[in-house]
This record gives structure tokens, sequence and C-alpha cells, in this order.
């Protein structure tokens, strides 16, 4: 292999997945989730045991061969890799996998996006795959959670909210950004719940970080150029302040 993963990743690493769908000929690639796992043991440079990640309360137990996309998020940088899965055992009370590294480990480039801090409001709810690939379409219907957006980039957003959605669940995230008396424009987008957390000081609230999928490049671009502006906006509003 290019990269030596002893050298660079430990046990106990974070480790996101993904399923690798190969598409038919002819069809655009399936959507891919992320999954939660972390590394439990590095048997040889090729072998890799992890833990199984968990969906909602259920375990996901991918078939043996099933192919993954792997990052390692190690100490150093995050490492990517593709890798299929030779087994799946139980030790010590708990559920691991056996994975076969297919590619070179290579370091992970990831694009980094400006993230503008607000109190801005929203509402969400968990999105089926029908509403997923309908969404923009035609509206979103259902009870929708309000919720405050707290900081918000061309990659994702953060945001508060009464009710706790699960990790890795894709969940509808809509707001508007005003940067004009009649300039709004409204944002309906897919995300996919990355982190939950209980705030601590805040009976009953929970705080979500979201990375935005399905997001097409005009409308992600059009997103970034919106922050900037309102980020440009309340800059030259202080420096009129003072």
């Amino acid at each position: 292999m290019a990269v030596m993963i002893s050298k660079f990743i430990r046990p106990g690493d974070k480790v996101e997945l993904s399923i690798d769908h190969q598409a038919p000929e002819g069809r655009q690639h399936q959507r891919t989730k992320t999954y939660k796992s972390a590394v439990y043991g590095i048997l040889t440079e090729e072998e890799v045991s992890l833990e199984l990640p968990m969906v909602g309360s259920k375990y996901l137990i991918p078939p043996v061969g099933t192919r993954l996309n792997l990052v390692f998020l190690a100490s150093v940088s995050p490492f990517q890799c593709l890798a299929k899965v030779k087994r799946v055992y139980k030790e010590n009370g708990s559920y691991f996998m056996l994975v076969e590294l297919t590619g070179s480990l290579r370091k992970q480039q990831r694009r980094e996006y400006y993230r503008f801090g607000c109190t801005l409001d929203m509402v969400s709810k968990v999105l089926s795959e029908e509403e997923r690939t309908a969404l923009g379409a035609r509206p979103v219907k259902g009870d929708l959670e309000p919720g405050v957006i707290a900081d918000i980039s061309g990659g994702g957003l953060r945001f508060v909210t009464s009710k706790s959605y699960d990790e890795g669940s894709c969940i509808y995230c809509g707001y508007s950004l005003r940067l004009g008396e009649e300039d709004v424009h409204r944002y309906e987008l897919a995300g996919e719940v990355l982190e939950v957390r209980e705030i601590e000081d805040k009976k009953d609230l929970f705080e979500h970080r979201v990375r935005f999928v399905d997001l097409d490049d005009s409308t992600r671009k059009e997103l970034v150029k919106d922050l900037f502006e309102l980020e440009r906006r309340n800059r030259s509003h202080q420096s009129w302040k003072k």
C-alpha cells in the first residue's frame, strides 16, 4: 500500500464509513449515507477490525463482500481508503467487522467552508426516502419542528431544537435568509445528522450538527454568496454604530 496503515492509524481512532454502491451503466450512483465507527484493532497492513456502526438502536450489519468507503479520523490527518467486508463477529459482548483494505490509504482533502454565526429561525423533520427524492419539487408535509440555527456554512449547519434526532438520520432543514426588505432567499435542504448533544444548562434542548446532502453546486454557491453578503452587512452595521 502507498501508506502503511499502522504508521498513522491507531485503535480507538474514529472512522466515517459509507457503502460503496456501484450503479448500473447509464444510471447515476445511489445516494450514500455516512455512518460512525471506530478502529478496534489492526491485524495486518491490509486487515482492520472496526466497530459495527449503529443506526438508531440497531447495528448496521453489512453482508460479507460489501464494498466500503472509509475515512480514518487520525490525529495527524484524515485518511481515506476503499475496503470490503470479510466477516462480522462478536467479541466480549460487542459486535465488530473485519475489513480488507482494497485501495491505497491516502490523505483526504476536506473542503472547508466559511461558517456564519447567527440566530436564525428554522423548521425541521425527518425525511422519508420519497420526500428526500422529491425535495424542492413539492412542499414538505407533516409536523415541522421549530428550531434556531446557531451557525451555518455551505457545507452544513448547527442548530438547537427541543426534539432529538437520531445520528445518521436525514432531515429537512427549512429557513430563510433576509438580505433586504424584499430580498428574501428561501432554502429547503436535506441534511444528515452527524452529531447530537443535550445542552447541559438548558433542559430538553438538543444541539445538532448537520451536513448538507444532495446539494447541487449552484445552490451551494448561492448559499455561500448570501452568507458572505450577510456578514458584510453585519460588519458595515457594526462599523456604523461605532
